[in-house]
Parts: C-alpha cells; sequence; structure tokens
C-alpha cells in the first residue's frame, strides 16, 4: 500500500507520524500549534526518506477532539501540497459502538478502541485507560464491540480545580508526579490525593468490568500513561494507542 501520514490531535497536543510497510515512522508529539511549516516539512521528508514530490502523494489521515486545532493543522497541511482525509464519523471506523449516542463519543476513544481490538486475541476484551486531559476507561467487549465507559478529570485538571475552588491550596505543577501517603506537605498531599483517585479508580473501574469480561487485558495510553499506578490491575502500557487505530483505518489494514 502507498504510505500515509497520520496526526492524532487531543486537547493539548498532536502526535502524527508516518506509516509505512506495516510500522510507524517518526513518531512526533506537537504543540497545540505548527509555528514554522516549512521546518515541519523537512521533518516530513527526513522521516520518508523521499523527494518532495514523491512525499506529497503520501495523504495524510487526521482524527481530533478539538476542532479549532484540527483546522489549523489541516489547512496547514493542505497549503503544503498534502491530501487529508479528516475522520468525524464513527461509521468510518471498523468497530461496532454499543451505546446510547454513538456520534457523541470522541473519536480519539473510538480509535484506542479499534487499536485495543487490533492487537488483541479473539474474543478477548480490553479495558483501555486513556490519560490525558481527561481520563477515560473503556471497556471494549470480546466481540471486539466499543460497550462505553467512564470519564473523569486528568491530574492537571484535579489540580487546578483544587487551586481554583479553595482560598488557600496551591497550583501544583507536574501534578501527574507521584507521591507518597501520608505527605508532609501540601503539595504532596495533593499529588498524593491525585494519584489515589485516578488510580483507585482505575481499580474500581476494571473490576466491575471483569464481572462482565473476565478475561479483561487492561491497557493504558495517552500522555500521563506512565503516571497511572493501579494496585490491583495490571495493565499494558502503550502510550499511542488512538493513532495506531488510526493506522487502521487510514490503511484499511485490520
Amino acid at each position: 500500500m502507498t504510505p500515509c501520514f497520520v496526526a492524532d490531535i487531543g486537547n493539548s497536543r498532536i502526535k502524527c507520524a508516518l506509516y509505512k510497510n506495516k510500522r510507524l515512522h517518526g513518531f512526533v508529539v506537537l504543540e497545540d500549534q505548527i509555528r514554522n511549516w516549512n521546518v515541519f516539512l523537512a521533518h516530513c521528508q527526513e522521516v520518508a526518506e523521499t523527494q518532495t514530490e514523491s512525499l506529497l502523494a503520501w495523504p495524510w489521515t487526521v482524527a481530533a477532539v478539538k476542532p479549532a486545532m484540527c483546522e489549523q493543522f489541516v489547512a496547514g497541511v493542505r497549503q503544503l501540497g498534502f491530501t487529508v482525509r479528516v475522520l468525524s464519523d464513527y461509521r468510518e471506523l471498523p468497530i461496532k459502538v454499543d451505546v446510547d449516542v454513538p456520534e457523541r463519543v470522541g473519536i480519539d476513544r473510538l480509535l484506542s478502541a479499534v487499536g485495543a481490538a487490533c492487537r488483541t486475541n479473539v474474543g478477548c476484551a480490553s479495558a483501555i485507560v486513556s490519560a490525558g486531559t481527561a481520563v477515560t476507561i473503556d471497556l471494549v467487549d470480546g466481540t471486539s464491540a466499543f460497550r462505553g465507559g467512564v470519564i473523569l478529570p486528568g491530574f492537571r485538571m484535579m489540580a487546578r480545580s483544587l487551586h481554583e475552588q479553595t482560598a488557600l491550596l496551591p497550583l501544583i505543577e507536574n501534578a501527574q508526579e507521584a507521591a507518597a501517603a501520608p505527605a508532609r506537605n501540601t503539595e504532596s498531599a495533593i499529588r498524593a490525593g491525585l494519584s489515589a483517585a485516578i488510580s483507585g479508580a482505575v481499580d474500581r473501574v476494571v473490576e466491575q468490568y471483569r464481572w462482565m469480561e473476565p478475561e479483561l487485558k487492561v491497557i493504558v495510553t495517552g500522555g500521563d500513561a506512565e503516571h497511572i499506578q493501579p494496585r490491583y490491575c495490571k495493565p499494558i502500557v502503550q502510550p499511542i494507542l488512538a493513532l495506531l487505530g488510526l493506522t487502521v483505518v487510514a490503511s484499511g489494514e485490520q
């Protein structure tokens, strides 16, 4: 198949790579906007190891949860001369979405489900923990159907809420860093609390999912994946699961 570029646009970061020969190449995480498109094009050329004329024949497939960031990225890539496909409809994905209102599920959650379904054994269910601006804990059942999940604030969102809704609690930088309990100062107490809240939620929800799917695999993904430390379930860490799901759609491979 023709190589293709893929981009997963989150709430605060852009993750992109080249998909070629069944592998991702040149994975890079960008800020919320690209300030120098010539530098970006040069990076694409370096990864692709080809000339500009050939490079521009390789399309982009993009998925996003933040429309403004998506519009800016797509406009820039098209201005360089690439063709771009934007995924926005769950019906474009090779997965059954078994929830009340499928069109309201974030495309990133569904792409992670596609990535998990294509990388686990047939009949094996997955709990997908995506840790970023928000934390989602989703269930893909043994038939590879997306069954929904739970949503809670991420580390930085919780930390900001504590600061803004109280008189004295400070805004904690690097809120995702672990701290032991009982903590001996306010900053460590907040970090310990955030870690307990999120990791404890993962353990509790995974336990509930296992009532329905006893042979459940747990996959942790997202920018804060390494900071999720559940006590009981033993997750597999795959930080770019949504991007892997995007390659399935872009390439047509399953």
